[in-house]
């Protein structure tokens, strides 16, 4: 007798181990996907999801950062002006041998994030915007991982307006095969946004000012000039390395703070 209440209880007690586990995983991932968690899908395959955003929620903070009022639905948008804007563009990341130049979607990506993109800008209402979250893995290789990218999209009188958060981020610790989890991703950032990546800036777009400062991460396309975009065929997917001259960095280091001259930083 004494055994089977023993065993009921211990029994029990497991199953609320269990039960807070879930309860704090859950806690997690909504915590980390503040700001994106009342998405609603409009549409997701295996690679890529794609949802509409209330603007109110992005609002709670960055009320002033969206002109509006937004242009949408919009079925003017061809395929064509979505592949010149998305594909021409590229980023750079640092490394120990230098700067590393790579687009932002591979040319294999691209053919399935067009269609649907220009599908679900004509669905979202005018206070709404879209989220896309993307996976892709362009090396193919047996150790290689999928990596993610996260982005709005939305259309005003700036134009089309393409706001990154993550940009090839690795998915370390992520189950890439379920996509409940590999789609569940940060706030995106409209007033400040730290990733250590830039995108290269060009004439096809302007960067959006901020506060007199520009986000290097929030891209707008004039939608006069957009029709004129063309795509730039690509002779090859491989990054591109900018060398880095340690000599003349070195020299110049020592130039400017010689050996024994304190070094003034700023205060918090």
């Amino acid at each position: 007798m004494i055994k089977t209440i023993f065993s009921c209880n211990r029994n029990h007690l497991r199953y609320f181990i269990n039960l807070l586990h879930v309860c704090i995983f859950a806690f997690s991932l909504a915590h980390c996907a503040s700001g994106i968690t009342s998405r609603k899908l409009l549409y997701r395959d295996f690679k890529s999801g794609y949802y509409s955003y209330d603007l109110e929620e992005i609002a709670k903070k960055d009320a002033d950062l969206i002109k509006q009022p937004l242009n949408h639905p919009i079925k003017s948008i061809t395929k064509e002006e979505i592949l010149a804007a998305l594909g021409n563009l590229k980023f750079k990341k640092e490394s120990s041998v230098g700067n590393m130049i790579y687009y932002v979607f591979a040319k294999e990506e691209l053919d399935d994030l067009i269609q649907n993109i220009i599908i679900s800008l004509a669905k979202i209402r005018e206070d709404q915007v879209l989220v896309v979250v993307s996976k892709f893995n362009d090396i193919k290789s047996v150790v290689s991982r999928d990596n993610r990218t996260s982005f709005l999209v939305f259309v005003n009188e700036d134009g089309l307006n393409l706001v990154f958060g993550e940009v090839h981020q690795d998915m370390i610790g992520i189950e890439t095969e379920n996509y409940y989890e590999w789609s569940v991703i940060q706030e995106i950032q409209l007033r400040n946004n730290f990733n250590p990546i830039r995108i290269i800036p060009s004439d096809e777009f302007n960067f959006a000012k901020v506060k007199d400062y520009e986000n290097r991460m929030w891209l707008q396309f004039s939608m006069k000039s957009l029709p004129n975009l063309k795509y730039k065929n690509r002779k090859s997917e491989e990054p591109k390395v900018e060398l880095i001259d340690t000599e003349s960095t070195n020299s110049s280091k020592s130039s400017v703070n010689p050996p024994g001259n304190p070094i003034i930083r700023d205060l918090d």
